[in-house]
């Protein structure tokens, strides 16, 4: 005998599970998702930062995705916006992700990161103290951003992370303590803004020294 599946919202039977949901599609408004619904979707990421305020609400308009997050991390200050579900619409502003999944994954690595970078300027620098000033989604069009503060001899020192390398931005900060550098000399893109950033010889930001300087020698190991 072949199993029942009866509808509790109308008592109506029917022969099969995809019967079933079906109905409840055609009649009833339910939304089908992977991502399940709202209350879901809030436990998966509450469950995956269980420091964050977060704020999950449908959304209107589907061409953007099915649900809007909110997400703060009051010890950072930071606030992320972005939607999840499949969006038809290639031009938000706001990052989208097709499952809950892929939103933890990517939130993730600003924690991994920032650790890590703690991790090596702490090894390089014996600081007093590191801050986080600022973690920043830039969605589609600007750079994702941890901005760091670092206390060493009383003094502030100040950088920027564009995802761009662990090894790299904790070795900027040379810049701030080094007389001398050599290495190749690069100029590099600021994608936040769009803007040439700065030339930098062997990754350390040559503005940082001459900050520093009140004279200085510039001399050319290797001409192109």
């Amino acid at each position: 005998m072949s199993e029942i599946y009866t509808c509790s919202v109308d008592n109506r039977q029917f022969n099969s599970k995809e019967s079933l949901i079906e109905h409840l599609l055609k009649n009833y408004s339910i939304t089908d998702t992977k991502n399940g619904g709202t209350s879901e979707i809030l436990k998966t990421l509450q469950e995956a930062f269980p420091f964050a305020m977060i704020e999950v609400s449908e959304l209107d308009d589907k061409q953007y995705g099915e649900y809007n997050v909110n997400m703060y991390w009051k010890e950072y200050e930071s606030d992320f916006t972005f939607s999840i579900g499949e969006t038809t619409n290639t031009y938000s502003d706001t990052t989208n992700f097709e499952t809950v999944e892929q939103s933890i994954t990517y939130h993730k690595r600003f924690l991994e990161n920032k650790d890590e970078i703690i991790k090596l300027l702490e090894e390089k620098y014996s600081p007093e103290k590191i801050i986080i000033t600022q973690m920043f989604d830039g969605g589609l069009y600007d750079s994702d951003i941890i901005s760091f503060q670092m206390i060493k001899d009383q003094q502030d020192y100040y950088g920027r992370y564009e995802f761009d390398g662990v090894e790299k931005f904790a070795d900027s900060f040379k810049g701030y303590f080094a007389s001398v550098i050599e290495g190749d000399v690069v100029k590099e893109s600021d994608h936040y803004n769009g803007y040439d950033k700065e030339v930098t010889v062997d990754g350390v930001p040559i503005s940082r020294l001459l900050d520093r300087a009140k004279r200085i020698r510039i001399e050319i190991l290797e001409e192109k």
